[in-house]
């Protein structure tokens, strides 16, 4: 057996269902906060069938196809709130209810345990009421009855949004909340300078969460809106901007550390006094590899031609 919801607001709906094998009908009993006291989800259900109006009982068919029921519960507007204990019960092979031995389950219970009447119920709490259905039933001797225990809140529904900082264009838009809707599918929406569309995020372990795409937005304020689909919203407002783009650090350029000179007066006298070598083996400059011809070598250099000039002429007049 299993329930549609965990939270039901006053007012509100439910679907309980299950399969129960060689069964042809179940029993459903439904006891409030206050055990039999208070004012439970159905009191005129509570009242036809003599209970106190804390408690209500339902029967669901099953199928003879698929073993299968299903059963819708309503919840009054003005049920007290809180946590609900739902029992779906069915009898063994016997067909009767091994602790009460009877197959109507309120005719035995109220042929054992209350001298008659129901109403007697009235002033026993969850948890009594909890013992008195276990001992008819399953802990019995013996037993093949079938018990399932569920539990339901009653209560406003809430849905929550947390906030959401600034989104780049492009990066996704992450929706994150909480509501007590256990399981219940919840709308959201995004709209603004252009409408980021509906999407829809099922509430698990009390949170909802989906993402919206930015790459097709423009900059500017969005509002963003979670509902239920029953009127319980909550909205909030986030900024799409333009992402900042960080510009790359010039790669630093490594320098020479300059040659330091002496500071002092006797290092800067022994600097200067220190005689400069040179090199023997040292290439010369290239000024000292074209010597200019001195005045004294061209004179020398003319008389020889003179002397040979002379000394030619002489010897073609002896001749």
């Amino acid at each position: 057996a299993e329930s549609s919801a965990t939270l039901a607001p006053p007012g509100d709906s439910f679907t309980l269902s299950g399969t129960a094998p060689g069964s042809k009908v179940v029993d459903i009993l439904i006891v409030g906060p206050k055990g039999g006291s208070g004012r439970g989800m159905n009191p005129l259900n509570s009242e036809a069938n003599g209970l106190p109006s804390g408690i209500v009982y339902e029967t669901a068919s099953v199928s003879t196809k698929t073993n299968t029921w299903s059963i819708e519960i309503d919840v009054d507007e003005h049920a007290d709130s809180g946590t609900y204990l739902v029992f779906v019960l069915s009898p063994g092979k016997n067909k009767i209810y091994d602790g009460i031995n009877d197959g109507d389950l309120l005719n035995g219970l109220k042929t054992k345990y209350f001298g008659g009447g129901l109403s007697r119920l009235a002033g026993k709490t969850q948890a009594q009421i909890n013992a008195t259905l276990y001992d008819a039933t399953i802990e019995a001797a013996g037993s093949d009855d079938f018990l399932k225990k569920l539990t339901i809140k009653v209560g406003t529904a809430e849905v929550s949004l947390y906030s959401i900082a600034d989104v780049e264009l492009g990066s996704d838009m992450v929706v994150a909340g909480t509501s007590n809707r256990e399981g219940h599918p919840i709308i959201v929406r995004v709209t603004g300078p252009i409408n980021l569309g509906t999407k829809f995020a099922t509430v698990e372990n009390g949170k909802f969460k989906v993402n919206f795409s930015t790459s097709e937005a423009l900059t500017g304020e969005y509002t963003v809106e979670a509902d239920d689909g029953e009127s319980h919203v909550d909205t909030t407002t986030v900024n799409i901007v333009t992402p900042v783009r960080t510009l790359a650090s010039p790669t630093p350029v490594p320098t020479t550390a300059p040659t330091l000179t002496p500071t002092t007066p006797q290092e800067m006298q022994a600097h200067a006094s220190t005689p400069t070598t040179q090199l023997e083996n040292a290439p010369t400059s290239t000024s000292s590899k074209h010597i200019v011809p001195g005045f004294k070598a061209v004179f020398v250099i003319a008389a020889l031609v003179v002397v040979v000039v002379v000394s030619v002429c002489i010897n073609k007049r002896r001749r």
